[in-house]
Order: structure tokens, then C-alpha cells, then sequence
């Protein structure tokens, strides 16, 4: 589980599926962030999505981890690990073969989730209860309005990686807005983005 939680909770769901289907999955929970966004505090924001930790030495026999050995292992001489790397981000699929493997992914598939039992993942992914004035009034004001979130990510890095390549488009977001105006009385739009100038431009939508 790496990147920010959104991200999280897509890789979550693919471990809940692995359990689901018999597997004795376990998590190799990031915690060395490199970006603000991925300093997730996991069980602070959700107490009760509980997992099982692969222990350092597992991650390092299959060849995973963030170390620079594991890296270019990986790189130059995947053979020599049991790594199954996703091709593209909303790929989900359990790789063949017997033994122990090591997942890379972020597994944004609409499929693993909906497999799942949803009371128990609207159980697992229960925020825990709010404690400050600033979000009590966040909550309230978002609870008597036709909040819509968006959350876009198109910073300068997005087409340099794999996991945001063919993602939604501009013309995806314009629809998605036409349609909640369509739906919805009076809609207002929250923007969540890594870049500030596609902030601006949803503005103009």
C-alpha cells in the first residue's frame, strides 16, 4: 500500500479480494513518504480497516520493497525475484503459479470493489469521529448542500507514468459536471487536485 489514500483504498480492496478468495494475503505497508500526500496516517483515518503486515523479511525474500536493492533487482533482474507488477493502473488480476508473490499495483478496478460485501467495507472505511471545531463545521455545511467532490490529478508528472496514463479526460470531467447540474438543484463542486492551474481551469467549467 503506497501513494496517497485514495490510492490506498484501491490497493485495500485488492488485498480484502485476495482474502476473499482464500488467500493468506498480507500488506507491505509504505511508510517512508516522499510526497505530502503520502504521509497517510491509515489508522488514525480508519480504525477499523485492520490488516495483516508482511514482516521485512518476507518483503525482502520476494524481491519487494522500497530499498534500492529491491529496486533495481526488480529493474534489470526481475528473474530474480517474485514480483508480479500491474501493467497499468486499473489492471487487478492474481497472477499464476505456486508460492509467495510479491503485487505491485494500484488496482483502481471498479470490479474488485463491487465483489466485495459492501457493509463491511462501508464498516472498514469509517472515518474515525470527528474532534475539532473546524471540521464539525465542515461537516455541517457539506451535510445541508448538494456537495459534489472532484478530484482531479493532471500535474506536470501526469503523463510520465504509467498509473496516470489514459486516465479521465477533460471532456469526461465536463460531462460528469453537465450531468450533476442535470440532477442536482443547486450542486457545489469541491476540487481536489496536486495542481493548481487545473484548479483554475475547473472554475471556468
Amino acid at each position: 500500500m503506497a501513494c496517497g489514500l485514495a490510492n490506498r483504498m484501491f490497493q485495500y480492496c485488492f488485498y480484502l479480494y485476495l482474502l476473499q478468495k482464500g488467500y493468506n494475503a498480507k500488506v507491505d505497508f509504505y511508510t517512508y513518504a516522499t510526497l505530502a500526500h503520502e504521509d497517510v496516517k491509515w489508522n488514525d483515518i480508519f480504525p477499523q480497516a485492520s490488516f495483516d503486515t508482511a514482516s521485512p523479511w518476507l518483503v525482502r525474500r520476494l524481491g519487494g520493497g522500497g530499498s534500492l536493492m529491491s529496486r533495481i533487482l526488480r529493474r534489470y533482474l526481475p528473474s530474480l525475484t517474485h514480483t508480479v507488477e500491474m501493467p497499468g493502473a486499473f489492471d487487478a488480476y492474481i497472477p499464476q503459479g505456486d508460492g509467495d508473490k510479491y503485487i505491485l499495483g494500484v488496482f483502481q478496478n471498479a470490479e474488485i470493489v463491487e465483489s466485495l460485501d459492501i457493509k463491511d467495507l462501508q464498516m472498514r472505511f469509517k472515518f474515525a469521529p470527528i474532534n475539532n471545531e473546524r471540521n464539525e463545521r465542515i461537516l455541517e455545511k457539506l451535510s445541508n448542500e448538494q456537495s459534489v467532490a472532484i478530484h482531479v490529478r493532471k500535474g506536470a508528472d501526469y503523463q510520465s507514468r504509467v498509473w496516470y496514463q489514459n486516465t479521465c479526460s477533460m471532456d469526461y470531467y465536463r460531462k460528469a459536471v453537465d450531468l450533476f447540474q442535470e440532477k442536482l438543484d443547486n450542486p457545489c463542486f469541491y476540487v481536489f487536485t496536486d495542481n493548481a492551474e487545473g484548479k483554475r481551469t475547473f472554475s471556468r467549467l
